[in-house]
């Protein structure tokens, strides 16, 4: 099924569905998105990653059905049938480059990392955390002039806009910037995300990215 890059505008009036061998899995679909999408070749793909609870069945038949809705009509409806193996983890090794999307929140660099690892993580880049404002200040990987302060900012305290990183889900977010060497404080998989109120509103409107460049240190 083509999925057209205006689902994800602000404001889009389309709604994307799911459903894995008839259970609803929108919300899974929806956070894979946020996280996953990127651009490759001038199209959009859709990566996910299969959660311990899906509802996907190892070594049997399942199947994906996903409908793109207006005001509750459906305007486009796909169906995919398919095996799959009990799939392993790939991790990349360092040095390894990647983009963040202005309106990450939670973006896994499949890179491991072990309690006390040091890695060199540099990033250039702007990201609009605000563009219906015009006046409102540009990111860059430190942030922009203002805080976010507000109790459900992904770092309150920090600037609004700058890049973060954390080990592990439960990890604590810890301020990266544009040139940091980033010591472990746990064993786990590195997480990056923008620095921003953690609330679809607030994240989907931003525009922009950072590159990122991470060297074993």
């Amino acid at each position: 099924m083509d999925i057209q890059p205006q689902l994800f505008a602000p404001n889009s009036p389309y709604q994307l569905t799911a459903m894995i061998n008839g259970k609803d899995a929108t919300e899974w679909l929806r956070k894979c998105i946020d996280q996953y999408r990127l651009m490759s070749y001038g199209e959009f793909f859709v990566l996910c990653k299969k959660p311990n609870n899906s509802a996907f069945r190892t070594n049997d038949l399942n199947q994906l059905s996903i409908a793109v809705l207006n005001e509750g009509t459906a305007l486009h409806e796909g169906s995919a049938h398919y095996y799959f193996d009990a799939s392993e983890r790939f991790y990349h090794s360092l040095p390894h480059n990647l983009t963040l999307q202005g309106n990450s929140v939670h973006r896994e660099a499949n890179i491991r990392l072990t309690a006390g690892q040091r890695v060199l993580i540099t990033a250039t880049g702007q990201v609009n955390v605000w563009p219906s404002n015009t006046s409102f200040p540009i990111a860059t990987p430190k942030g922009n002039s203002n805080y976010c302060n507000f109790a459900h900012c992904t770092l309150p305290g920090a600037p609004l806009g700058a890049l973060l990183a954390k080990v592990g889900t439960d990890g604590h977010w810890v301020l990266i910037g544009d040139n940091r060497v980033f010591s472990a404080y746990r064993s786990g998989d590195l997480i990056f995300s923008i620095n921003d109120k953690q609330t679809a509103a607030d994240l989907n409107d931003n525009i922009g990215s950072y590159d990122i460049s991470l060297k074993a240190y």
